[in-house]
């Protein structure tokens, strides 16, 4: 988990938690306010992953936080049968891979948004994009297969765009019988922002756009 933020996303949140599957590397990532949110974060993700992989987590390996070192936490993996591994106190390389993909992903971030000149509240939305992104590369141990290839399925990238192109967003006005339905269409300049879930079926991908002041 990292944060807080000093720029807070258009949710508000200032912090962030990454979850890596210690096989494929498929990455997930949350945002959320406070850092109390962990334990419910992680409770709705164990149930999500589980479903679709269909394959029980059986171990999860984190720093010594407290959002992972409370009783809270640690009762409900107890509970679960979830081995809680603790790394030492500051050596961050027992947890190299969450340490190396964290910065990875705020490398990007940073040199997403000064690309396209947007303001730091839209991290979130790069980010996300960017792990979207990352979970559909090929990688060499995997013999050229994707992330997400590994961990589901193939999956098409027919439907990218670049992040923060302008669009246009149809807008219907009221009806009136002076004009027809396809008269009725005004075209207002937007800036399209990926924000597109990690296993989100193919056919049900989506953008989110954001009206230009």
């Amino acid at each position: 988990m990292a944060g807080p933020l000093k720029t807070p996303s258009l949710k508000g949140s200032q912090y962030y938690i990454l979850f890596i599957d210690d096989f494929t590397r498929i990455c997930w990532i949350f945002f959320m306010k406070y850092k109390s949110k962990v334990v419910e974060i992680f409770w709705k993700f164990k149930k999500n992953v589980e479903n679709q992989s269909r394959c029980r987590i059986q171990a999860i390996k984190s720093d010594n936080g407290k959002e992972y070192t409370s009783l809270e936490f640690n009762q409900y993996c107890e509970d679960a049968g979830i081995e809680h591994q603790l790394k030492t106190l500051y050596t961050l390389k027992q947890n190299g891979v969450s340490e190396r993909r964290n910065r990875y992903i705020m490398e990007m971030v940073i040199c997403m948004l000064h690309e396209k000149d947007l303001p730091k509240i839209f991290l979130a939305e790069a980010a996300n994009t960017v792990v979207f992104l990352q979970n559909r590369l090929p990688i060499n141990f995997l013999k050229q297969k994707t992330l997400f290839e590994a961990y589901d399925y193939k999956p098409s990238l027919s439907f990218l765009k670049i992040f923060g192109s302008i669009s246009v967003r149809p807008d219907l006005l009221p009806l009136t019988e002076y004009y027809p339905i396809w008269l009725n269409l005004t075209q207002l300049p937007c800036l399209t922002v990926l924000f597109l879930a990690a296993h989100r079926p193919q056919n049900a991908s989506y953008k989110v756009r954001y009206q230009l002041s």
